[in-house]
């Protein structure tokens, strides 16, 4: 991270790119959006990492950000239902997305 802060804007930017550029198109919601789009949201993409047992947003929640999981697990636990795991390539938080 701290090499990437010393690179020029456009240089950042084609190596987010390239890291990210495979996990954005397994996302369905991004399928078939154009290169501008893909560009711009990778832009604006910011890495985060979470500890085990770390609540990454709540059921009740209003939703202000997509999260994409590149490596590792997240267990979705709803109120009501069964929990369920997400891995690698998973996303969630799109829906005030839409």
């Amino acid at each position: 991270a701290k090499i990437l802060g010393e690179l020029s804007f456009s240089l950042r930017r084609e190596v987010a790119h390239f890291l990210n550029r495979d996990i954005i198109r397994s996302v369905p919601l991004f399928k078939g959006a154009n290169a501008r789009f893909t560009d711009e949201f990778i832009s604006l993409l910011r890495p985060m990492q979470s500890l085990p047992g770390d609540e990454i947003m709540s059921v009740c929640e209003r939703g202000k950000e997509m999260f994409i999981l590149r490596k590792g697990a997240v267990l979705i636990t709803p109120i009501k239902g069964h929990s369920h795991t997400l891995t690698d390539g998973s996303f969630f938080g799109e829906i005030p997305m839409v």
